[in-house]
């Protein structure tokens, strides 16, 4: 119990660090396997094991549907979306794979795991980074990570 209790306040500290405005969980049968999603959390910590490397910085997608997967493994991708028309961003790896570490431990259910964070700006983790946009303007920067079944095949 006390362990649980631990984790808790941490994942609290992890979710002010990381400026996340909200966490919404949306875990269902049709959600990605959370051991997937683990995996391509995984992926962003240990670049070293993906050929060509991870980069620092994830370009955002904001035409069309307005997501862009950035890591993906087995059936799970991690995606980045923004409001379709809004500005393309730069989010700093250790911003998407703090909120990726988050969903998957307070979202996963029954060996599923779905859902997503909005970030209301760059978050504490892109601050300070070359990713990091020029602060300090009314431009819109808030953003979502989230998780997305994807077939095998994608």
């Amino acid at each position: 119990m006390l362990f649980r209790i631990c984790q808790l306040v941490l994942i609290c500290i992890f979710i002010l660090d990381a400026w996340a405005e909200y966490v919404q969980c949306e875990t269902s049968s049709g959600s990605p396997p959370a051991d997937d999603c683990w995996t391509a959390k995984e992926i962003i910590s240990h670049p070293e094991k993906v050929n060509g490397g991870v980069p620092e910085c994830f370009p955002t997608n904001s035409k069309g549907s307005g997501c862009k997967k950035v890591i993906w493994s087995g059936q799970c991708a991690i995606v980045i979306c923004r409001d379709d028309g809004g500005l393309d961003l730069k989010v700093h790896k250790i911003a998407v794979q703090t909120a990726a570490q988050i969903l998957h431990d307070i979202c996963k259910s029954g060996g599923k795991v779905g859902g997503f964070i909005q970030y209301d700006s760059m978050g504490a983790k892109n601050n300070g980074t070359k990713c990091s946009p020029k602060e300090g303007d009314s431009k819109d920067r808030s953003f979502n990570v989230e998780f997305v079944k994807i077939k095998q095949d994608d």
